[in-house]
């Protein structure tokens, strides 16, 4: 009966993480992620651009109308009162499309979460929507009462959307299916126009006034002069530090989330300020990282990652373990493992979304799973033959592995304490060396071996043998000649 020595040397499976850095089959994960550092604002007859901070201000950033403004990783999106449409084109600008919806009504206000746009019909007193690349248009999504051309300014979170009546000086609210409308979340508020939201407030400017108005998400504590000495402000917006506002004096206004520091001038000479949009950089990934980073297939790795959001909380990790597009997992923690069944290369990557629906995903990193050769020895039992100090035993080695093993040698030793060093640390020589000129995958060859040493006291020694010692066989991490596996020489089996 043949026994398994301690050990395996093979060439491990080895996944190598390129970069640092989505429920389960099925699973839907959105597409959308917000643009990074930019601002942009709306004058009616022109969209501008600049950096977060203020700098690097464009006026012109594209040459048409704007009445509401978006964006995303991809695109910028903006609705034509007059034409009735949305148009969209490149963050950088370009690839300009006019009419990426259709059909709408004076359209003002516009919003985009993970699947969707959304806009308010001025003209007919309804929300639209539509999907991200204008297909499938709703023009009456939602209702909006009283009817009335009183709707302006748009916002949606990961739960619910939102709008405001102007001239019913309220805020109303839906889930992101349109179901259960409510025109009256927040009353008596003076007019608002602009709206914003984020992971703890809803924000609203006074159109006729010169506020800034903030409440909690369900409508409480509602505070219609949480920023004050704005120039009858329109647009508004919310990233993970500031809001900001577009006067009707051709300015834009920035003031810290909790109202201080208020400067009515962030931006001068814009024009005529209607829309204004802000990314949200609430979002960092500081890690993405898979464990263990070796091992032959099947091969289970855990893989985690470390990421923050900025004025809110990371809710969801959507986990894509082979970079198909399609979220293999979903998850409230921020860990999870998956099983690579077999040899291959693959690319995971994980995408997280905060409590506001905001996106960010990691680059993909290159998974390699190589199974490559396996080897592996079982000893037959050793036989003492105590009348002429002769050991005799039987050693099989197999390649379990996928790949051709190319030559190798196997080498025994006789170790007083199953070591290949002594008492003093010095490495032992080896008193056989077997060469093995190759060994095709799955196939196994056996090893016969006699030896009568010249130490007639052998009995409690062990017979230590060693695969592969001089990483012949191609080894990432040397498995195969760093460890040993002993025998013990016990009582004799056969007397003579």
């Amino acid at each position: 009966m043949k026994r398994k020595i301690g050990f395996r040397g093979m060439l491990k499976g080895v996944l190598v993480l390129l970069s640092i850095c989505l429920w389960v089959e099925g699973v839907f994960l959105p597409s959308q992620a917000l643009a990074a550092n930019d601002l942009f604002w709306t004058t009616g007859t022109k969209i501008g651009h600049a950096n977060s901070d203020g700098s690097n201000i464009n006026l012109s950033y594209i040459a048409q109308p704007g009445y509401g403004v978006v964006a995303d990783s991809k695109h910028i999106y903006w609705t034509n009162y007059d034409a009735n449409m949305i148009g969209r084109s490149d963050l950088d600008g370009g690839n300009v499309s006019y009419f990426i919806v259709t059909g709408c009504s004076n359209p003002r206000g516009i919003a985009i979460d993970s699947n969707y746009i959304y806009w308010i019909n001025l003209g007919t007193s309804k929300i639209g929507r539509a999907n991200l690349d204008g297909s499938n248009i709703n023009p009456d999504f939602i209702a909006l009462q009283p009817y009335g051309y009183s709707f302006y300014g748009l916002a949606v979170d990961a739960n619910y959307i939102y709008w405001t009546n102007y001239d019913g000086h309220k805020i109303g609210r839906a889930n992101l299916d349109g179901s259960n409308a409510n025109q009256n979340l927040i009353t008596g508020i003076g007019y608002p126009w602009g709206i914003a939201v984020d992971a703890n407030y809803i924000y609203w400017a006074n159109s006729n006034g010169t506020n800034i108005g903030r409440a909690n998400l369900d409508g409480s504590n509602a505070n219609p002069t949480f920023i004050t000495g704005c120039g009858y402000p329109r647009g508004l917006a919310v990233d993970a530090s500031y809001v900001y506002w577009a006067n009707n004096n051709s300015k834009i206004g920035r003031a810290n989330l909790n109202g201080s520091n208020a400067n009515q001038s962030f931006i001068s000479n814009i024009g005529y300020g209607y829309g204004v949009f802000a990314s949200k950089i609430n979002l960092s990934i500081q890690s993405f990282k898979a464990d263990p980073i070796g091992g032959a297939p099947p091969l289970s790795v855990t893989f985690t990652c470390n990421a923050l959001a900025k004025g809110g909380t990371v809710d969801w990790y959507f986990w894509d373990f082979d970079n198909d597009g399609v979220a293999d997992e979903k998850t409230a923690e921020n860990t999870t493992q998956h099983v690579y069944p077999s040899a291959g290369n693959y690319y995971a990557k994980v995408t997280v979304m905060d409590n506001l629906g905001d996106q960010l995903s990691s680059k993909a990193g290159l998974i390699t799973v190589v199974h490559g050769p396996d080897l592996t020895g079982a000893f037959d039992e050793l036989h003492w033959y105590k009348a002429d100090n002769r050991l005799s035993f039987e050693l099989e080695v197999k390649n379990m592995g996928d790949q051709d093993a190319g030559a190798f040698y196997t080498n025994f030793y006789l170790s007083a304490n199953g070591l290949l060093t002594d008492s003093t640390g010095a490495r032992i020589p080896f008193f056989k060396r077997v060469s093995i000129p190759s060994l095709a995958a799955g196939a196994s060859t056996t090893i016969t071996i006699d030896y009568t040493p010249a130490d007639t006291s052998i009995y409690g020694k062990y017979i230590v043998v060693s695969i592969d010692p001089y990483n012949k066989v191609p080894d990432i991490y040397r498995i195969n000649n760093t460890t040993q596996a002993a025998i013990m020489v016990s009582k004799p089996k056969v007397w003579p």
